[in-house]
């Protein structure tokens, strides 16, 4: 689950296939999921999604976006003297597909590398976060 606000900073840019649009938004997820050994529950904050949509279709609008937040856990992550504060750097890219006006069903591939950046005594990090999203979004 997944609470996204954001604006579009800028119009159209650039031509042929690269024309798109730069999109800022900022994801609140109050529930976030780590399996390691035990499952371990977390709320995520990402201040800044920098997207570019590729907007020279209509009904289908690539993407790819550079994410940054944090992560809170109940317990450490990764285990063994780390943090339960956490850093979620991300790149992503996906797809809106817009079955009418102003609505989009949004398939999306996120890479997500989680580290303490030495919050903690150790700082082993997690490389292989890799997360298929599905999404519906209405836009203004």
């Amino acid at each position: 689950m997944r609470a996204r606000v954001g604006d579009l900073p800028l119009d159209q840019f650039g031509r042929g296939p690269f024309r798109g649009n730069l999109e800022w938004a900022a994801d609140l997820i109050p529930l976030y999921l780590v399996y390691q050994p035990q499952r371990v529950y977390g709320a995520s904050f990402n201040p800044v999604v920098l997207k570019w949509n590729f907007t020279a279709g209509r009904r289908v609008v690539p993407f790819v976006a550079a994410e940054g937040g944090v992560l809170f856990t109940t317990m450490e992550v990764p285990p063994g003297d780390t943090s339960r504060v956490n850093f979620t750097p991300t790149l992503a890219g996906g797809v809106y597909i817009f079955p009418r006006e102003r609505r989009a069903i949004a398939l999306s591939v996120h890479v997500t590398h989680i580290s303490s950046a030495n919050l903690g005594n150790k700082n082993p990090g997690i490389n292989s976060s890799v997360q298929f999203r599905v999404g519906y979004f209405w836009f203004k």
